[in-house]
């Protein structure tokens, strides 16, 4: 099953028609109508009946449609966290502090950091100079303040 199969299975739920839905979904209506055969064929049966005047969904297709709305609505919130993480509207930051240096000296960087960038939830870990380098390569943190030389 595709991301595109899913769209296209919603686009003719909603408008009831085959062609209608391809332009709304901006593709021609043999491959729409191809894509949904290929969808039919993966389940294992009609998602639609077929009539003159319009196109109703079949028990199956009833029964899919819910959890097909909350695949499309759980993608386009992974895409969307995408875009935001990029242009770093919401981000983490894992810092990791030397413990002699202590989160209390870096407060007031990190609170102008915080100001500078809203979306970046910073989350600040006190850390042993033998734990903090390790951890940075292992990715479990993003930077690492230290007094190494």
């Amino acid at each position: 099953m595709e991301m595109h199969q899913i769209r296209y299975f919603l686009a003719v739920c909603e408008t009831q028609n085959f062609t209608r839905a391809a332009a709304l979904c901006h593709v021609s209506q043999p491959s729409l109508t191809n894509a949904i055969k290929k969808l039919e064929d993966e389940v294992g049966g009609a998602l639609f009946h077929r009539q003159r005047n319009a196109v109703r969904p079949t028990a199956l297709g009833t029964t899919l449609r819910p959890r097909l709305l909350q695949i499309q609505a759980e993608a386009q919130s992974a895409l969307a966290d995408a875009h935001h993480f990029l242009k770093l509207d919401r981000a983490p930051l894992k810092v990791g502090v030397l413990v002699t240096i202590g989160p209390a000296r870096v407060a007031a960087f990190l609170s102008h950091f915080q100001r500078s960038f809203p979306g970046i939830d910073v989350e600040v870990h006190d850390e042993r100079q033998a734990d903090l380098m390790p951890r940075l390569r292992r990715s479990e943190l993003d930077v690492a303040m230290t007094n190494v030389p």
